[in-house]
């Protein structure tokens, strides 16, 4: 994982998809602060990635 970008590849079915944690952060950060005015978990956002990847939850926290 390159430290200054923190982005990581992972290869689902065949296709490799990036991911990049900071920006992840930035995103779920101002989701959170801005969009949402009720308390959204960790645990929800996991959820909702999960289900627009058709993957399982537990991978998305793996």
């Amino acid at each position: 994982m390159n430290k200054k970008t923190m982005t990581r590849g992972f290869l689902i079915d065949g296709e490799t998809y990036y991911f990049n944690f900071k920006e992840f952060q930035r995103a779920f950060r101002n989701y959170n602060l801005h969009i949402n005015q009720e308390t959204t978990t960790l645990t929800k956002c996991e959820e909702l990635l999960a289900e627009k990847l058709g993957i399982g939850p537990g991978t998305v926290h793996g």
